[in-house]
């Protein structure tokens, strides 16, 4: 994720929300402890969560 849009969600997600992310895995050698994930978009995941979508007047 970009710097700014990480920073973001690092405010608002916490360990254990529900959330649905994109990303790809890139694993290490040896035992995967040291694998990591990068995100590249986080949404909050909509089968878990009630979500409201806020819009401005002028979206279509």
């Amino acid at each position: 994720m970009p710097d700014q849009a990480a920073e973001l969600a690092y405010e608002l997600y916490r360990r254990g929300d529900d959330v649905i992310a994109l990303g790809r895995f890139i694993p290490a050698g040896g035992h995967g402890r040291d694998a990591q994930f990068i995100a590249g978009r986080l949404a909050p995941d909509t089968n878990h969560l009630s979500v409201t979508i806020r819009r401005r007047k002028d979206a279509a």
